[in-house]
């Protein structure tokens, strides 16, 4: 995704700043605001022009502010604090100017990151929203702060970057498919965690401050009975996602055969009728087919974006580099049709988070953390004692900090045509579902309530992808009957794939491609990846071959300058 891009001047010059800024576009044509340039920095921003500040940076009381991303609560912050201002940077200055910047901070609902520069103090401050979600990086050398970014990418340009792979880091992602906490693949970089307001002096340029304006301890517990937690679900639900529909013309919503976009489809609908929808996957699968009929009962305009083993690798590789080798290009399902996407509508409703946040997935009773029970041997590595993540149910918060912001998000991030609102990582909603008795939402119970009290028309009839039947169990061994038969009839090679995606099947087409680069003397990941963790590798097991091609194309993206294209890769000119 766009966003900013800055150094201190006695550790980079305009001329690196300007090629970092030029990566950090991606090909894609965007607006590229003003270089600031002062005595102590250098600073610009690069946006699609569809959602936040037009221009960069904003300026109040002699104070600066680059703000890339929105609030979605403006007016309600406003009134809580009397503030005149009315966009999002000047909002940020007056609250600092009024002494209330914490204060504030801690009632928007967003996804923003920004940089505040102060000539008077001389200092730089950096801001992050309450979850992280909108990523800043940080380049540092030994205790200093060199640069910011919004993208790894936006740094190699600069001469204190240095080309240190951190062995530990790409093991991890090897592993488990994500980075873990703030860590990237280099030793210099890491990303500014949620909720952090950063003070680092223009001098020094080291911090002379860093907290939290926010911790999970604020959630309290509630004790609710299951019947009024899914009355408030509803309400929440419907709240967070009319909250995230300003400018209702330009919005589309991503739907899948799933629930999580379902329900946004559904809730939207209440405050626009004529919603644009669209769908990923192999034509006529059985989740492709949930989904038209989810849009043709719903009454919506649904654009089908077919995958298939002609099309599904192109622009893959290309989205490896897009962000920097830090998500699975078997995960990257849009690359191909991200131009398309963004004729469709420039911002979409996505449901990015539903299965963990809503439909507890991930949470148990087993006396065994569940975070340790999903990241086995590499729980050590996850904050788990950490102040900040301190709360009863403690899943959601370590599952948000690392498997939603590490992994899930960078599906999203990925895609630089569109701009993307994620309606269930609201402010209240996500406060409520870690304050209730995680009973409630185990197995999807509280989620399926909540679902078939208010939307019953898309929910009673329509089976559920995951399940293959309706989530009340209506007409379910007629359903199930019909998955059978769907999954026996692919197997045979008369029907599609049962997923949006046959990957198994796919991964075949580039093999030989695969076999060159992993077996190569010159591969890269051989120097960071021990051949213990390679013992079990089956190129049958697409999910794990996928992340350690994306490991080696990165590397050789960044070491030799190869590999840079999907024809690069698969030998096509």
């Amino acid at each position: 995704m766009p966003g900013i891009i800055g150094c201190f001047t006695n550790q980079g010059t305009r001329k690196e700043l300007i090629k970092g800024k030029n990566l950090l576009l991606n090909n894609v044509p965007l607006i590229e605001d003003s270089i600031y340039e002062s005595r102590n920095i250098i600073c610009t921003r690069v946006h699609l022009g569809v959602i936040g500040e037009y221009t960069s940076p904003q300026v109040l009381n002699n104070k600066k502010c680059w703000l890339e991303g929105e609030f979605y609560n403006t007016e309600q912050v406003r009134i809580a604090f009397k503030l005149d201002e009315t966009t999002e940077a000047n909002i940020i200055l007056e609250a600092m100017a009024k002494g209330v910047l914490r204060e504030v901070l801690q009632k928007i609902d967003g996804f923003f990151c920004c940089v505040l520069h102060d000539e008077a103090t001389k200092s730089l401050i950096f801001i992050t929203d309450r979850f992280g979600l909108k990523p800043l990086y940080l380049l540092r050398r030994n205790d200093e702060i060199v640069a910011w970014s919004s993208e790894v990418k936006g740094f190699f340009h600069f001469k204190a970057f240095e080309k240190r792979i951190n062995p530990d880091n790409v093991r991890s992602f090897l592993l488990c498919g994500h980075y873990l906490n703030n860590t990237t693949p280099f030793d210099q970089i890491s990303l500014l965690g949620p909720s952090s307001i950063l003070t680092v002096s223009c001098d020094t340029r080291q911090k002379t401050s860093l907290e939290n304006y926010w911790r999970w301890s604020m959630a309290q517990p509630l004790d609710i009975s299951f019947e009024e937690a899914t009355i408030q679900l509803g309400t929440l639900l419907n709240s967070a996602i009319h909250s995230r529909m300003n400018n209702p013309d330009k919005l589309s919503v991503s739907l899948s055969g799933g629930l999580d976009s379902r329900a946004i489809l559904a809730a939207a609908k209440i405050k626009k009728q004529d919603i644009k929808t669209f769908t990923f996957g192999v034509h006529k699968s059985y989740e492709q087919k949930i989904a038209q009929k989810v849009a043709q009962v719903a009454q919506v305009e649904n654009y089908r974006f077919d995958l298939n083993d002609k099309n599904w690798f192109k622009k893959r590789v290309e989205g490896i580099w897009k962000t920097d080798g830090m998500l699975s290009l078997i995960h990257m399902h849009g690359s191909y049709y991200q131009e398309s996407l963004s004729k469709v509508n420039p911002v979409c409703l996505h449901g990015i988070g539903g299965g963990i946040l809503l439909g507890g997935r991930l949470i148990s009773n087993s006396k065994q953390s569940t975070v340790q029970s999903f990241y086995g041997e590499l729980s050590e590595k996850i904050e788990l004692e950490s102040s900040f993540f301190h709360l009863s149910q403690q899943e959601i918060p370590h599952f948000i900090h690392n498997r939603l912001r590490r992994f899930t998000l960078q599906g999203v991030l990925e895609q630089k045509y569109i701009e993307y609102r994620m309606p269930l990582f609201q402010n209240d909603l996500i406060s409520f579902l870690t304050s209730i008795p995680k009973k409630h939402l185990m197995n999807s119970r509280l989620f399926n309530a909540a679902l078939l009290q208010n939307f019953p028309y898309l929910f009673e009839g329509i089976p559920y992808s995951n399940i293959g039947y309706p989530i009340n169990n209506k007409r379910k061994t007629f359903f199930k009957i019909e998955r059978r038969l769907h999954s026996l009839a692919h197997q045979f090679g008369l029907a599609s794939a049962y997923n949006i995606t046959d990957y198994s099947k796919w991964i075949k087409s580039i093999y030989s491609s695969i076999k060159s680069l992993l077996n190569s003397k010159d591969a890269l990941y051989k120097n960071y990846i021990s051949e213990t963790d390679l013992l079990n590798l089956n190129y049958e097991n697409y999910i794990t071959v996928g992340r350690l091609i994306t490991i080696e194309i990165y590397l050789q993206q960044i070491f030799n300058q190869t590999y840079l294209t999907t024809e690069d890769f698969i030998g096509e000119k």
